[in-house]
């Protein structure tokens, strides 16, 4: 048995959307803002030098890793799943950035289905709380 999971949030930055979506590709500007190790493991980059659809990421947090595939990435929207075995099931994220003159509204959806032994209140805790300080940072840094 599993239970469903839902996040969503609101993030308003003081830059473009193409820094962000930089950000969010690219794996050193992304350990710096988010709690994760992000490690590219199939990578066909584009000539910006960013990873682009089908590539695969290792992501470590918490002492635990899992491989992360990018399923969709345009000027205004990065999608992504997690693959193999993991304990969250379903996981999927979907950031989108929408511009507005000289800033960048963010808004980050997850959703995933946590096992019947994690309480599912305690996954959306953790990982929003990861989330939110990740996008927090992003804001002051363009502050």
């Amino acid at each position: 048995m599993t239970c469903n999971v839902n996040i969503h949030l609101t993030k308003t930055v003081n830059c473009s959307k193409a820094t962000l979506k930089q950000v969010f590709l690219c794996d050193e500007t992304l350990n710096t803002f988010f709690p994760y190790k992000i490690t590219n493991l199939i990578s066909r980059k584009t000539p910006q030098n960013l990873p682009t659809v089908g590539d695969l990421r290792l992501v470590s947090t918490l002492g635990i890793s899992f491989v992360e595939r990018i399923t969709e990435s345009s000027d205004s929207k990065i999608c992504y799943e997690i693959v193999g075995r993991f304990v969250l099931k379903c996981h999927r994220g979907e950031i989108t950035l929408n511009q507005k003159q000289n800033h960048t509204q963010i808004d980050y959806v997850i959703s995933c289905q946590s096992p019947w032994f994690v309480p599912s209140v305690f996954v959306r805790w953790l990982i929003a709380r990861d989330i939110k300080k990740g996008l927090d940072k992003l804001r002051k840094h363009y502050a």
